[in-house]
């Protein structure tokens, strides 16, 4: 009989041990994108914004925009998919051959800029 209380006690304190350890993470929410290939964990489920993004080069690629406000907190990831970047680089206008003229009248101080 003492065998199974030493049992029972050991069960229980195990239990509490895994039961005090999953707590936490329950309040976390887990969210896998199996075609962008990322993960991440919120404090809750995440809102998706669709959006674009524009580097330095003024390509535009799709973003979207994962979040979620716990209390003061902010968290926050933006994934922008360059899946077809080669692509969208090749047709961007070529802008290597143009000039631009900006010319100010003097009477009104108006710039009126050229492309050519």
């Amino acid at each position: 009989m003492g065998l199974t209380r030493f049992r029972k006690f050991a069960l229980a304190v195990a239990l509490s041990y895994v039961a005090a350890a999953s707590c936490p993470a329950q309040e976390w929410v887990e969210f896998v994108h199996r075609t962008d290939r990322f993960a991440l964990t919120f404090p809750a489920v995440s809102e998706i914004m669709e959006t674009t993004h524009v580097p330095a080069h003024g390509v535009v690629f799709p973003t979207r925009i994962y979040s979620v406000t716990d209390g003061n907190h902010l968290y926050s990831l933006t994934v922008a998919d360059y899946t077809d970047a080669e692509r969208r680089h090749r047709d961007r206008p070529d802008m290597t051959d143009v000039r631009i003229t900006s010319l100010a009248d003097p009477q009104d101080g108006t710039v009126r800029v050229v492309v050519e």
